[in-house]
């Protein structure tokens, strides 16, 4: 059997489109392992990518700080992570 993609330049399109997510990935985290322990870092639930730990008092703080580095990531690489700071 012979298969024919139609749109065979959508394989690199969606290469492409990985590679700059590893790029904004990278970036997110640099930044967000200065703000937080990412040992405490587990994939996210109910519309996060992730979640992380922090401790209670620096709730408000750590929020505002992460919501900034979600936007500049969106705004550097068009990729947009969402992170959950659970308080301990």
């Amino acid at each position: 059997m012979t298969m024919t993609a139609v749109r065979p330049e959508i394989a690199d399109e969606l290469e492409a489109a990985d590679e700059v997510r590893k790029d904004a990935e990278a970036a997110y985290f640099a930044v967000l392992s200065g703000l937080v322990n990412l040992s405490t870092l587990t994939g996210g639930r109910h519309g996060y990518d992730f979640q992380v730990e922090a401790p209670a008092a620096q709730l408000h703080e750590l929020s505002q700080r992460v919501v900034e580095l979600e936007y500049d990531v969106r705004d550097r690489f068009g990729v947009h992570f969402r992170t959950y700071i659970n308080p301990v």
